[in-house]
Protein backbone atom coordinates (compact mmCIF):
# COMPACT_ATOMS: atom_id res chain seq x y z
CA UNK A 1 0.00 0.00 0.00
CA UNK A 2 1.60 3.37 -1.32
CA UNK A 3 1.20 6.22 1.36
CA UNK A 4 0.82 9.85 1.07
CA UNK A 5 3.84 11.64 0.80
CA UNK A 6 5.77 13.48 3.23
CA UNK A 7 4.66 17.17 3.75
CA UNK A 8 7.57 19.69 2.77
CA UNK A 9 7.50 23.02 3.80
CA UNK A 10 7.67 24.03 0.36
CA UNK A 11 7.13 27.61 0.59
CA UNK A 12 10.60 27.53 2.41
CA UNK A 13 11.81 25.32 -0.86
CA UNK A 14 10.29 27.56 -3.32
CA UNK A 15 12.23 30.42 -1.76
CA UNK A 16 15.51 28.66 -1.34
CA UNK A 17 15.50 28.12 -4.82
CA UNK A 18 15.82 31.10 -6.95
CA UNK A 19 18.57 32.60 -4.07
CA UNK A 20 20.93 29.34 -4.79
CA UNK A 21 20.86 29.19 -7.79
CA UNK A 22 21.69 33.26 -7.25
CA UNK A 23 24.33 32.55 -5.33
CA UNK A 24 25.67 29.94 -8.29
CA UNK A 25 25.77 32.59 -10.66
CA UNK A 26 27.65 35.32 -8.36
CA UNK A 27 30.06 32.47 -7.91
CA UNK A 28 30.45 32.00 -11.80
CA UNK A 29 30.53 35.30 -12.10
CA UNK A 30 33.66 35.43 -9.37
CA UNK A 31 35.11 32.64 -11.32
CA UNK A 32 35.17 34.88 -14.51
CA UNK A 33 36.25 37.56 -12.64
CA UNK A 34 39.23 36.07 -11.08
CA UNK A 35 40.47 34.30 -14.23
CA UNK A 36 40.66 38.24 -16.50
CA UNK A 37 42.27 39.02 -13.31
CA UNK A 38 45.22 36.46 -13.72
CA UNK A 39 45.53 37.39 -17.54
CA UNK A 40 46.06 41.25 -16.63
CA UNK A 41 48.88 39.97 -13.53
CA UNK A 42 50.56 38.15 -16.07
CA UNK A 43 50.22 40.94 -18.61
CA UNK A 44 51.61 43.05 -16.34
CA UNK A 45 54.52 40.63 -15.25
CA UNK A 46 55.17 40.31 -18.71
CA UNK A 47 55.53 44.37 -19.16
CA UNK A 48 58.16 43.81 -16.73
CA UNK A 49 60.02 40.98 -18.14
CA UNK A 50 60.30 42.43 -21.46
CA UNK A 51 61.11 45.67 -20.58
CA UNK A 52 58.43 47.32 -22.23
CA UNK A 53 56.18 48.53 -19.08
CA UNK A 54 55.60 52.36 -19.56
CA UNK A 55 53.23 54.94 -17.60
CA UNK A 56 50.62 54.77 -19.66
CA UNK A 57 50.36 50.58 -19.96
CA UNK A 58 51.32 50.66 -16.17
CA UNK A 59 47.65 52.88 -15.51
CA UNK A 60 45.96 50.96 -17.88
CA UNK A 61 46.21 47.47 -16.49
CA UNK A 62 46.55 48.45 -12.91
CA UNK A 63 43.25 50.68 -13.31
CA UNK A 64 41.35 47.29 -15.09
CA UNK A 65 42.57 45.35 -12.15
CA UNK A 66 41.33 47.66 -9.17
CA UNK A 67 37.88 47.45 -11.05
CA UNK A 68 38.00 43.76 -11.14
CA UNK A 69 39.05 43.55 -7.49
CA UNK A 70 35.77 45.84 -7.02
CA UNK A 71 33.87 43.70 -8.64
CA UNK A 72 35.43 40.48 -7.43
CA UNK A 73 34.54 41.86 -3.74
CA UNK A 74 31.33 43.10 -4.89
CA UNK A 75 30.24 39.50 -6.03
CA UNK A 76 31.85 37.95 -2.79
CA UNK A 77 29.88 40.21 -0.51
CA UNK A 78 26.63 39.85 -2.35
CA UNK A 79 27.23 35.96 -1.50
CA UNK A 80 26.94 36.64 1.92
CA UNK A 81 23.91 38.71 1.77
CA UNK A 82 22.32 35.78 -0.51
CA UNK A 83 23.30 33.45 1.86
CA UNK A 84 21.73 35.06 4.62
CA UNK A 85 18.35 35.58 2.39
CA UNK A 86 18.26 31.44 2.29
CA UNK A 87 18.13 30.55 6.08
CA UNK A 88 16.18 30.89 8.40
CA UNK A 89 16.31 32.92 11.46
CA UNK A 90 18.16 30.26 13.65
CA UNK A 91 20.59 30.02 10.76
CA UNK A 92 21.00 33.49 10.43
CA UNK A 93 22.11 33.54 14.25
CA UNK A 94 24.56 30.48 13.77
CA UNK A 95 25.90 31.87 10.62
CA UNK A 96 26.42 35.33 12.44
CA UNK A 97 28.32 33.49 14.92
CA UNK A 98 30.36 31.26 12.86
CA UNK A 99 31.52 34.54 10.38
CA UNK A 100 32.06 36.79 13.18
CA UNK A 101 29.11 39.22 12.98
CA UNK A 102 28.82 41.70 15.89
CA UNK A 103 24.87 41.68 15.18
CA UNK A 104 22.24 39.73 13.44
CA UNK A 105 19.37 42.20 11.87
Amino acid sequence: MLSAPRQHNTSRHERAAPLILGLLKRAAEAQTIGARMLVLEEELDGLFVSGDADTLRLAVLTAALGALGGRLREAHLAAHIGMRAALDPGQREAYARLRRYTAVP
